[in-house]
């Protein structure tokens, strides 16, 4: 089963999420951008999905994004993992502007919200196949 972890200030949000991952992976939620860190630097994990909307109000978007994507890099390089792990940015703020914020960053991907259930099981099911 895939570990994925859930950043999210949203408690709503975070269950729905929790609930659409339900049988795919092993779901840890991150209320704030500090715990998302925290998580990254102890753990492994197959995804990462956030929300960074609130999770820490002295950073911008942008600034979150790229901090939670250095956390992932440092966390594969010590792990020695081959395979990445996907960030896939979520948010109902411009979806124009959400991908234009992931197509900055290597292996991160957008899911403008509000997405279903079955939109966010394909997306972690493909960015996690196996070769």
């Amino acid at each position: 089963m895939l570990h994925v972890l859930v950043v999210e200030d949203d408690v709503e949000h975070a269950v729905f999420a929790c609930d659409a991952l339900d049988g795919l992976a092993h779901v840890t939620v991150a209320r704030t951008h500090e715990a998302a860190l925290t998580y990254l630097s102890v753990m492994e994990y197959d995804a990462v999905m956030a929300d960074l909307s609130g999770t820490d109000p002295s950073l911008s978007w942008a600034e979150c994004a790229e901090s939670i994507m250095r956390a992932i890099n440092r966390s594969l390089a010590s792990l020695r993992r081959r395979r990445p792990c996907p960030l896939i940015l979520v948010s109902a703020r411009d979806p124009v502007e959400l991908h234009a914020l992931a197509r900055r960053l290597t292996n991160c991907h957008a899911l403008p919200k509000p997405y279903s259930v079955r939109e966010l099981r394909a997306m972690i099911r493909a960015l996690t196949a196996s070769p």
